[in-house]
């Protein structure tokens, strides 16, 4: 029987809305790491807020971190909060931000229509991404629309970001298996009404665990807290191997973000 690994990687945290008791039953049920992904869709809509925004998600670094809940932070301008003008501003923010080793991505980037508007945005915070060495999280029109997802794959072959330092959001088994084949990282970000965790499963069924990441997003709507624990319990229960399990719920976020989880 496969066997849990010892710490589970949630790739995708939104822990301003959770309480501490939450972070304390992430720990209990194994939750041992994670990515801090700024979300500023529902606020923050000024260059002045964005910046605001970064500050915030890192303060929620050093809480998880205070709690022995080791996280890093991705940060970023999605495509629902860009502003109207100021983005420049915006991303000059980030990079003095990038010291102390807590940023280790840029993210959650992406396209919802494809706009010019839109691609010129993701354009940009992908270059930023590698110019100064760092991850990127991104997320095309819900991880489904393969139309939007080849058009941001497109943007990041462009940018010359390596397909291995690029998690993509994949909310199907047609995206997540060209996402895999080009050489990507797939984000398998857990939801009732997007990719519930018996479909996740499905998926590294038929794929394998190779470069595939497991997420709750929670924090973020209606997520489950223990969405991570959940799928590694699917998986064990489908026959899957002790180290397929540790692979998506551990060992291939830490590789892709390039951090060590004790």
């Amino acid at each position: 029987m496969a066997v849990a690994p010892r710490a589970f990687f949630d790739a995708r945290l939104h822990p301003a809305a959770l309480l501490d008791v939450d972070l304390e039953t992430l720990r209990q049920f194994g939750v041992g790491a994670g990515l801090v992904v700024a979300d500023a869709t529902a606020s923050a809509r000024t260059p002045s807020q964005l910046i605001a925004h970064f500050d915030a998600t890192l303060a929620q670094v050093d809480r998880l971190r205070a709690r022995a809940l080791p996280c890093w932070a991705a940060l970023g301008v999605p495509p629902l909060a860009l502003p109207r003008r100021g983005l420049l501003d915006v991303l000059d923010a980030i990079a003095p931000r990038c010291t102390g080793g807590k940023v280790v991505a840029l993210g959650q980037l992406g396209l919802v229509t494809g706009s010019k508007a839109e691609v010129s945005a993701l354009e940009a915070q992908l270059a930023l991404a590698h110019k100064l060495r760092l991850r990127a999280h991104v997320c095309f029109g819900g991880g489904r629309a393969l139309g939007l997802l080849r058009t941001g794959l497109t943007v990041i072959e462009r940018v010359g970001l390596r397909p291995a330092h690029v998690l993509v959001e994949c909310a199907s088994l047609a995206a997540a298996r060209l996402v895999q084949q080009l050489g990507y990282v797939g984000g398998l970000t857990l939801h009732p009404d997007f990719l519930r965790p018996k479909d996740a499963a499905e998926i590294v069924a038929a794929l394998g665990p190779k470069r595939l990441v497991a997420a709750s997003g929670a924090g973020d709507g209606a997520t489950d807290l223990l969405a991570v624990p959940k799928l590694a319990r699917l998986l064990e229960r489908a026959g899957l191997s002790a180290e397929v399990v540790e692979a998506v719920c551990q060992t291939n976020a830490a590789t892709w973000l390039k951090v060590r989880v004790e």
